[in-house]
């Protein structure tokens, strides 16, 4: 397990059972926000194949009423150690296993700043989704800088993304938000953006 990855469980894996619990329960308070602000509860998931990648331990995908959930994250089997996973999911290390064209939605939220190539997991996105599949993507702006830590890889801006993704899907969400704890500029919550989009190649 590389530095990233170890630093990834690391926030997870508190042994102060107590301050665990509490790290466990502000992640999940946050989620329904984040569905509605991804623009994940725009879309009807009842019939829809769903991976949620770069899940961590709880995975939106518990949040959701689908059709089939995976969860991918290369800590699952750490993961499954300190959180009960739902038998509802699919618990995935890697998108190997996973149909070319037959998701429907991938969600990755608060991860794409920890991928090594991130434009190289853009492109195993468009590989799983269907023509006119969607995908959903929250990410803190530059969080290496705000938020130090070996787990977040790399800085990332809105635009940056948005030029990753332009030229192949059509942008129907977006949002400029506030997220986590941390202090900008004098008020709580880092900037972060909040986007969907609708995979419009592959027709």
């Amino acid at each position: 397990m590389d530095e990233h990855l170890q630093a990834e469980l690391a926030t997870w894996a508190i042994l102060d059972e107590r301050k665990r619990e509490e790290k466990f329960e502000r992640e999940r308070v946050r989620y329904p926000r984040l569905i509605e602000q991804m623009g994940i509860n725009l879309l009807q998931l009842d019939n829809k194949i769903v991976v949620d990648l770069g899940s961590g331990p709880i995975s939106m995908v518990s949040m959701l009423e689908v059709k089939k959930g995976i969860a991918v994250d290369p800590l699952v089997d750490e993961y499954r150690k300190i959180y009960p996973q739902s038998p509802l999911i699919d618990w995935l290390r890697n998108t190997k296993g996973i149909l070319t064209s037959s998701v429907d939605l991938v969600i990755c939220s608060n991860a794409i700043d920890h991928f090594e190539k991130p434009r190289e997991m853009i492109g195993e996105v468009i590989r799983m989704l269907r023509p006119g599949g969607y995908f959903s993507v929250f990410s803190c702006i530059n969080n290496a800088t705000i938020n130090p830590n070996p787990a977040h890889f790399r800085n990332l801006t809105y635009s940056q993304f948005r030029s990753w993704v332009d030229s192949e899907f059509e942008t129907v969400h977006e949002r400029m938000i506030r997220y986590g704890w941390r202090k900008w500029r004098g008020k709580v919550g880092q900037i972060s953006f909040a986007w969907l989009g609708r995979l419009t190649t592959k027709y």
